[in-house]
């Protein structure tokens, strides 16, 4: 099993906004329906406002690899989505 942790600095205020087009997009539930995902969740911190902790599990390398491929997602949409520093 291999586990990501990736913190997501948003600019004040848009935090929110950031999250709300993740999951207007189904950016979160495409990756939850890969194959091989066994997590995909987010997390917002207690002591900064700005941050968000995303939480990935996946079963094994070629799950990661699949999932970087771009099959459910293309990961450059995370840098189209409003909010994000």
């Amino acid at each position: 099993m291999l586990v990501f942790n990736v913190t997501f600095k948003c600019k004040n205020g848009m935090r929110d906004v950031f999250l709300e087009a993740i999951r207007s997009q189904g950016i979160d539930l495409a990756a939850r329906s890969e194959a091989g995902n066994l997590m995909y969740d987010w997390y917002i911190s207690a002591e900064n406002c700005t941050d968000l902790l995303l939480i990935e599990k996946y079963k094994d390398g070629e799950a990661v690899a699949e999932h970087r491929s771009g099959s459910s997602f293309s990961r450059k949409e995370f840098l189209f989505c409003p909010g994000r520093e």
